[in-house]
């Protein structure tokens, strides 16, 4: 069975090169001060995000490269990358909360000259912003998952 602590470096590494937008992985930086800089980072939904996304891209590699026995050792090095991104934080529950789905609020059916209904408005239940449905599902604004309650009688096919 392989070490989990090389899959915890991995991990690490790998959080941290997503959050600072770099190309190449860091690989000289002692892993304590990458620690340090994770626990410094802003604990918000793209924070998390980055995070569950470096996990995937790790756990993607061993299970294609490695196989099985390493596959466990990673899920124990994963174990350890998850107390230090503080999942039990009140910032990871309200990320959390924003992936549950809420309708739209003041929601409007836009039509065009010809009165073909083309998209829909509304509010953001969570931060109030302004929206436009343009395809997606989040709000721009504060991350928060929509349910626009779409029926084919409002928006053509969509």
């Amino acid at each position: 069975m392989g070490c989990p602590d090389i899959y915890y470096e991995r991990f690490v590494r790998e959080a941290d090169r997503l959050i600072t937008y770099s190309w190449n992985t860091d690989k000289v930086t002692p892993l304590e001060e990458m620690e340090q800089r994770i626990s410094g980072y802003k604990h918000n939904s793209d924070f998390y995000f980055n995070c569950g996304i470096a996990a995937a891209h790790v756990l993607d590699n061993v299970q294609e490269e490695e196989g099985g026995d390493a596959f466990n050792a990673a899920l124990g090095g994963l174990s350890e990358f998850e107390s230090l991104i503080g999942n039990d934080d009140e910032d990871f529950c309200e990320v959390y909360d924003k992936q549950i789905a809420k309708p739209v609020e003041d929601k409007k059916v836009i039509k065009d000259l010809n009165g073909n209904p083309y998209t829909m408005e509304g509010t953001c239940p969570t931060c109030g912003a302004y929206l436009t449905m343009h395809g997606s599902y989040y709000c721009s604004w504060c991350g928060q998952y929509l349910d626009w309650d779409i029926k084919e009688t409002d928006v053509g096919d969509e």
